[in-house]
């Protein structure tokens, strides 16, 4: 058992267990790992979901790591700040749910900030589903009891106003990052969420998951989803800058695009609710997955009402996509790539940089429209010719 102390570092405790038969001692050594950490949260219920509330303004500092358990929200007018390469771990069905307040992650290119499951043995390094707000909740029926399962993002950001992510790692969960009904008007300047050089993988359901929201997205590597890697949807207002959306995922089978822009959904009396997208821009973006060139369905997929799409307002301008639809109409589409592959490293094993082939290639060639474009996601300045997605090729 290990007792608390007061080091910031792992240590090892050993000890021995000592065997005598028949006159005979034999010692087999025990050795075990651990470290301090700061713990959040606790036991959660269906009649009590919240674990604990973060109220005021809270600061978590880098010097251990904190660990999730439960539901952790924050509270309304409260703010959460999390330090630069602070390493946050969350327990099984555990998550933050920022309602009406603000999350403030604060990494930095050398010191990013980490969500992941609290399973740190090699064995659940890459496995998908491990945190994440889940309540299951227990109802009887006419032939015996059964379990409802309530799911949301792992950062669930509810009616919140100026969150804010930079340099993070945010994997292996059920889904990254939900932005509910933003609290800002859609036609306002404001954001729920602005979030920049930021990596979400290998989620069991969708990375970035907006409903109703208002996101401003840049330099977001977002890939290897068991569904979308960005579901925008309900309407809202979302602004994307060089970002892959990058779906190799190879769990199971896939059956969503790997980025969807949606404005409507059909509720329980099957009635068609259509929400308004409102100055949404995405450029500079990789759209494309493994079911690319397959019949099943295409990786980028706006899928708006038809009934008032005049109203509608959203733009893409030097995509690289892979879609069925025509991205040559001039009014939401401009200088887009449709159906030729990217010239990627190793996607298949995450590795979504761009590859000694596309040097040239004027299907992974985006544009700035700025004097000073800034670097990428690996902190890289381009030299000359500016690309798609969140790397520049390095010449």
């Amino acid at each position: 058992t290990i007792d608390p102390n007061d080091t910031q570092t792992p240590f090892i405790v050993e000890d021995n267990i000592r065997f005598v038969t028949n006159g005979n001692t034999q010692r087999v050594n025990l050795a075990a790992w651990g470290q301090n950490a700061y713990f959040h949260g606790g036991l959660n219920s269906c009649n009590n979901p919240i674990s604990d509330v973060i109220t005021g303004n809270v600061t978590w500092p880098n010097d251990l790591p904190h660990v999730v358990y439960g539901i952790l929200a924050v509270s309304e007018n409260s703010k959460l700040t999390i330090q630069a390469g602070t390493n946050v771990y969350f327990h099984s069905k555990s998550g933050i749910y920022v309602d009406k307040g603000t999350l403030s992650v604060q990494g930095t290119l050398e010191n990013k900030v980490t969500f992941q499951g609290d399973r740190l043995e090699a064995a659940y390094a890459n496995i998908p589903g491990q945190w994440g707000i889940q309540l299951d909740c227990p109802y009887e029926t006419g032939v015996g009891p059964g379990i409802a399962s309530i799911i949301r993002g792992g950062i669930w950001l509810y009616q919140s106003k100026d969150s804010y992510i930079n340099h993070a790692i945010i994997k292996n969960g059920n889904m990254g990052i939900q932005v509910d009904t933003s609290g800002y008007a859609y036609n306002d300047s404001g954001f729920a969420l602005r979030i920049e050089n930021t990596e979400i993988t290998n989620m069991a359901g969708n990375g970035l998951w907006g409903q109703g929201g208002t996101i401003k997205g840049s330099n977001l590597l977002i890939s290897n989803c068991g569904q979308a890697c960005a579901y925008l949807g309900i309407g809202g207002r979302y602004q994307m800058d060089n970002c892959t959306f990058g779906n190799w995922w190879g769990d199971n089978k896939r059956s969503t695009p790997a980025f969807v822009l949606n404005n409507y959904y059909e509720d329980v009396n099957e009635v068609i609710n259509v929400r308004q997208l409102v100055n949404c821009y995405i450029h500079n973006c990789i759209m494309y997955g493994s079911n690319a060139n397959l019949n099943d369905f295409s990786e980028f997929l706006v899928d708006v009402w038809p009934d008032n799409e005049a109203d509608q307002s959203y733009m893409f301008k030097y995509c690289l996509v892979d879609t069925d639809s025509d991205v040559n109409n001039s009014n939401r589409y401009e200088n887009m790539t449709s159906g030729l592959g990217p010239y990627l490293v190793d996607p298949t094993n995450g590795n979504f940089h761009i590859s000694q082939a596309g040097q040239g290639a004027n299907r992974m060639f985006g544009v700035s429209g700025i004097s000073s474009p800034p670097s990428d996601l690996d902190g890289v300045f381009p030299t000359g010719q500016f690309y798609k997605g969140c790397y520049h090729y390095a010449q």
